[in-house]
């Protein structure tokens, strides 16, 4: 599990580290990437780790490598959709510095163990797990910009729309609508997005070729796929289908509304529901 930020370690990602060493399972490596961290953080995080009994936990806290900033400023300034064409430019520099905290738990009643790292480089086997990580990672499509939120649901994969009440959601198979289930869902906070999205479904329909559902009582805009022989066939779809909302709703669901609404729409053009 990795949780990176581009500022140094602050309570808000401490919260999302709290999560992740209670619902991790045994054997799981955390690492928490930042410019820096307060020691008062560190504190806590290894009183956390040292709390896990039932589990073993390796925990890293790592310096991210400050050269990396200009790029990712340049990087901030396109569209989300083609964030992933210009990622080679982060292959220039290592992501990471330093490891400065390295915190195990221990099962049963054993002491937690802590170690402290200044200014030594990862080891072969520390730098073998990171790579497979992220290896894992970049088989998911975008993986820099929608990141899969956990979900119990084996059915269902979520990925975040680009702001706070909004989710893009596949499902394998919808318990209540007894299909496999394309959707862009919106709560409270994003209803003025949603609404503008309401006028726009015929013409997502037409660009896409599949018919749209806009849902006002809960919320979302769906397509449904349709039972196919062999499930991979029924995967393949979903995968096609999810790609299509992500191309065609992006620019409404990152931008609209912003002061960068035009600017990016600029550069996504083929986007528009116009």
């Amino acid at each position: 599990m990795i949780e990176n930020q581009v500022s140094p370690g602050d309570k808000k990602h401490l919260k999302t580290i709290e999560q992740l060493i209670n619902k991790v399972q045994d054997n799981s490596i955390i690492i928490w990437g930042a410019l820096n961290f307060p020691h008062s953080l560190m504190d806590r995080v290894a009183e956390m780790v040292s709390n896990v009994r039932d589990r073993e936990i390796t925990f890293f806290a790592v310096e991210i490598n400050k050269n990396i900033l200009p790029i990712l400023d340049e990087i901030n300034k396109l569209h989300v959709l083609q964030v992933m064409d210009h990622l080679h430019l982060l292959d220039e520099e290592d992501i990471y510095d330093d490891i400065l905290n390295k915190f195990l738990s221990c099962k049963e009643d054993n002491e937690s163990v802590l170690v402290l790292y200044k200014n030594e480089k990862l080891n072969d086997r520390e730098r073998r797990n990171i790579y497979i990580v992220r290896e894992l990672r970049d088989r998911i499509k975008y993986p820099n910009v929608y990141r899969e939120k956990q979900t119990y649901d084996i059915n269902k994969i979520r990925y975040g729309g680009g702001r706070t009440g909004i989710d893009f959601q596949l499902y394998f198979h919808h318990s209540k609508l007894n299909h496999a289930v394309v959707s862009c869902q919106f709560t409270r906070e994003s209803y003025n997005v949603f609404k503008a999205l309401e006028e726009k479904t015929g013409k997502l329909a037409l660009r896409i070729e599949k018919e749209v559902v806009f849902d006002p009582i809960e919320m979302k805009v769906y397509s449904i796929v349709q039972e196919y022989k062999h499930m991979f066939d029924k995967i393949d779809k979903l995968a096609e289908l999810m790609e299509l909302y992500i191309f065609y709703l992006s620019n409404y669901t990152f931008y609209y509304g912003r002061d960068n609404q035009e600017e990016m729409w600029t550069q996504h053009p083929e986007g528009l529901l116009e």
